[in-house]
């Protein structure tokens, strides 16, 4: 019996040693999973952080904590949410708190917010950031930890803003005009008009959009496009609203260096009671001594002028050199000494107002007129003013006073001067693509020179072994003439908007590497390692793959030219509704002066490329709605961004 028992312990003793052999070994399988887990989210969060200009945080759920993930993957820092918090304004912390808490609960699986913050805990500057939240880690269906993407897009905003701005002014200029404003094309066809010359001529958008108004039209045919002079004034009579009127019209060609006229630029006034108010100021002066009923009459609408027109009447003495200046006839407005009177007058406008003044202390006998700009301001632009003076006799025939008129043409002044600078634009613009031509030209006749020289030299005494060289030369020289030409014409379909963007959705895990080696293939050199990481096994995007890979390609064979030793490398990522797509080497790098104008087009770079594909590269990225960015540092290589918004169907990342 005892025998028995014996037997029965061993069995239940060996049973229960396998029984805890088996709990040991699925509790070594499961913390060994773990920590396969923790190693491949570290992992994938590194990829994130260094691959791009990405802030990573993780949010835990539990402990309501803010981790910082550094760029090789792991925990740089634990924030609670009270110290969080001080990085935000409240809005902006209760708006991510509140997203969070749907990610949370599963309400949304990705939630983007424009957000503004500091850099660190002691910066007082706040800036803008997009940031992306999605779920992490779940544990049996409940979010335990959210991941938070952090762009900064303080300087792109900033940009946007700078353009708004000088686009709102630039309409201000032109829509606020106290005169009427209009741009006539080289045909002599109203394109464009302010508020106030769309009431003058009753002219409606319809109109300006089909071309119906022509200046011909406006003067009777007195001033046509075909012979338009360099300036033009004249005062017309004209039907506005059923009635005739006067009308003071200004028009000013704009021409290219060969005298091709581009535009018209047009401003006017109705002066019709300007007009009207000098005819009876004439036949009030002659009968002033006859009727004094006609006097009131005269000053009554003098004074109504002046009030309506802007314009004061001067009166000079050359005996005391001071002005009177008048707001109404009867009415002083003030007095200035001459040397005050010089006080206001601007720099630039000095010589013009002593050639006045000497010419009035002198007794000049015929008319003075001039254009003086103050120190004044008015409208926040400097107050100019037209003066115009004609002498008065005493009884022996000599001169005693100057009688004259000053007028408020500072907005008129300001708008010819817009328009000067740009003309002057226009005429630089002219220059630079003469440049480009002249360039071109040398380039095309260069490679073309070479393939004709080396023709005919197979009509010449040679050696039989020299042929395998003239063809070498004359396909190379080919070559180089070709890829020219089509980026020449690529160039001008860009110019023109014709180039046609096709997006269609793409596994860019698949052409990625593809688009490299084309870049890389004609241009490797022994020595330099070329590196292609491809972080996704599957990422379907909606882009322009074509011309999206003509732009990789351009970018990998100017690395690839200019390296000699080292490494090329080219990675991707997609990150918050963004494809970035980085190129770097170790090359010769790019001097300082000379990055400042890699993206012109008409200025010589001093290569031997044809100098047009990185601006063909820029104006792709900006049709297709993204943007380049490129950095370098002479000696130590250069590193181009891509950057192209698009969204994704299907994303797997590589483990």
């Amino acid at each position: 019996m005892l025998h028995y028992f014996i037997i029965l312990l061993a069995a239940l003793m060996m049973v229960g040693s396998a029984v805890l052999l088996y709990r040991l070994t699925v509790i070594l399988q499961r913390l060994r999973l773990i920590t396969v887990q923790h190693r491949n989210r570290r992992s994938r969060l590194a990829t994130l952080v260094s691959g791009s200009e990405v802030l990573v945080w993780l949010y835990d759920t539990e402990a309501a904590t803010f981790t910082q993930i550094a760029p090789d993957g792991k925990p740089r820092h634990i924030y609670s949410s009270t110290e969080m918090k001080t990085r935000y304004p409240h809005r902006d912390f209760e708006e991510m708190v509140e997203a969070i808490g749907k990610v949370e609960r599963g309400e949304e699986t990705s939630v983007t917010l424009q957000v503004h913050s500091k850099n660190n805990l002691n910066d007082q500057t706040l800036h803008e950031f997009t940031l992306v939240l999605s779920p992490m880690r779940q544990e049996r269906g409940v979010v335990k930890t959210v991941l938070i993407t952090s762009l900064d897009v303080t300087e792109e905003t900033a940009a946007q803003r700078t353009i708004e701005s000088k686009m709102m002014r630039y309409q201000s200029v032109f829509n606020t005009a106290l005169v009427d404003m209009c741009y006539y094309d080289s045909e002599g066809y109203m394109t464009d008009a302010n508020a106030r010359a769309k009431r003058t001529f009753g002219i409606t958008d319809e109109q300006l959009r089909n071309r119906e108004i022509n200046i011909a039209d406006l003067l009777h045919g007195e001033y046509t496009a075909a012979d338009a002079y360099d300036y033009h004034v004249s005062m017309l009579i004209t039907d506005l609203d059923g009635r005739e009127v006067w009308y003071e019209l200004q028009l000013v060609p704009v021409r290219d260096d060969k005298g091709r006229l581009l535009c018209i630029y047009g401003s006017g006034r109705n002066i019709d009671e300007t007009v009207r108010a000098w005819r009876e100021l004439s036949n009030t002066g002659r009968q002033l001594e006859a009727s004094n009923s006609e006097m009131k009459s005269y000053v009554s609408n003098i004074n109504y002028v002046l009030h309506v027109g802007g314009v004061r009447i001067v009166n000079y003495s050359p005996h005391s050199h001071t002005f009177t200046i008048f707001s109404e006839l009867d009415k002083v407005q003030t007095t200035l000494t001459q040397n005050r009177g010089m006080r206001l007058v601007a720099p630039e406008s000095r010589r013009t107002a002593e050639r006045m003044l000497n010419a009035m202390d002198n007794g000049t006998f015929h008319s003075i007129d001039g254009l003086v700009t103050t120190v004044l301001k008015h409208g926040g632009k400097p107050l100019v003013l037209q003066f115009n003076f004609i002498p008065t006799y005493d009884d022996s025939g000599a001169v005693d006073a100057y009688f004259g008129m000053v007028r408020d043409v500072s907005e008129l002044t300001a708008t010819q001067r817009l328009l000067e600078k740009e003309t002057e634009r226009a005429h630089e613009i002219e220059k630079l693509q003469n440049a480009f031509l002249h360039n071109m030209s040398y380039e095309i006749r260069t490679p073309l020179n070479a393939v004709m020289g080396f023709a005919e030299l197979f009509d010449s005494e040679h050696d039989q072994e020299d042929e395998e060289l003239f063809i070498s030369q004359i396909r190379t020289n080919s070559e180089h003439l070709l890829r020219l030409i089509n980026d020449i014409l690529f160039l001008s379909r860009l110019d023109a908007h014709i180039i046609e963007i096709n997006r269609q959705p793409i596994d860019f895990a698949m052409t990625f590497e593809g688009h490299c080696q084309m870049g890389w293939a004609n241009n490797a050199k022994p020595g330099v390692e070329f590196i292609v990481d491809n972080s996704h096994d599957r990422l379907v995007v909606d882009i322009d793959d074509a011309n999206f890979g003509r732009v990789i390609e351009q970018i990998t064979a100017n690395a690839a030219r200019h390296t000699t030793a080292g490494r090329v490398s080219c990675h991707y990522d997609y990150v918050g509704n963004q494809l970035i797509v980085t190129i770097s080497d170790t090359g010769v790098g790019i001097p300082q002066d000379v990055l400042e104008h890699v993206y012109d087009r008409f200025s010589d770079n001093n290569t031997k490329d044809t100098g047009l594909g990185l601006p063909i590269c820029r104006e792709l990225m900006v049709q297709m709605g993204g943007k380049m960015d490129i950095r370098s540092e002479v000696g130590k290589g250069t590193t181009v961004w891509l950057q192209l918004p698009c969204n994704a169907h299907d994303v797997k990342r590589k483990r």
